[in-house]
């Protein structure tokens, strides 16, 4: 007989078990999980600015600027998808030297602008005809912020060229 009950109660073990797996499969499946699929971080990503036309924020910079004249200083482009805020600052010892000028607008030592995408700047500088200057570099700063991206390109420049040689 006692061969019998065993497998008797391995009858009603079985379906209790496969029961109770399906039930904890549904359960792992349809109800939320204590992880996390996707999450909303705030964090600032960081992109450096290159003197490249395909970059995301692209600078044409040019190697020399005359003194008595307004040259082209920097062409920025924005290659990204979105409108784009940019910035080009004169370090403070280039400020002293020159001014930004924007068609034919002088601007000071900062120029900030909106730029939708594929959209470009021409920024010129003004250098008085001072020749102390030659050979001295005029020093900028260039920084970009757009939807989920702060870029920024330091220390780029241009050399003072004397304008008599």
């Amino acid at each position: 007989m006692s061969s019998g009950r065993s497998r008797a109660r391995s009858r009603r073990v079985l379906p209790a078990t496969v029961l109770l797996l399906v039930v904890l499969l549904l359960g792992a499946t349809l109800l939320p999980a204590a992880s996390y699929s996707t999450a909303d971080v705030d964090r600032g990503a960081t992109l450096g600015i290159t003197d490249d036309p395909q970059a995301l924020i692209a600078l044409d910079t040019a190697t020399g600027v005359r003194i008595g004249h307004t040259d082209q200083l920097v062409v920025v482009t924005n290659n990204l998808q979105n409108t784009a805020t940019m910035t080009v600052t004169l370090n403070d010892a280039s400020a002293t030297k020159a001014d930004l000028v924007v068609d034919g607008i002088s601007v000071g030592d900062e120029y900030t602008v909106d730029l939708d995408a594929t959209e470009s700047v021409a920024v010129d500088v003004a250098i008085p005809d001072d020749d102390t200057y030659v050979d001295e570099k005029i020093v900028f700063d260039t920084s970009a912020d757009s939807v989920g991206i702060d870029a920024v390109a330091t220390n780029r420049s241009a050399t003072i060229e004397d304008t008599t040689q």
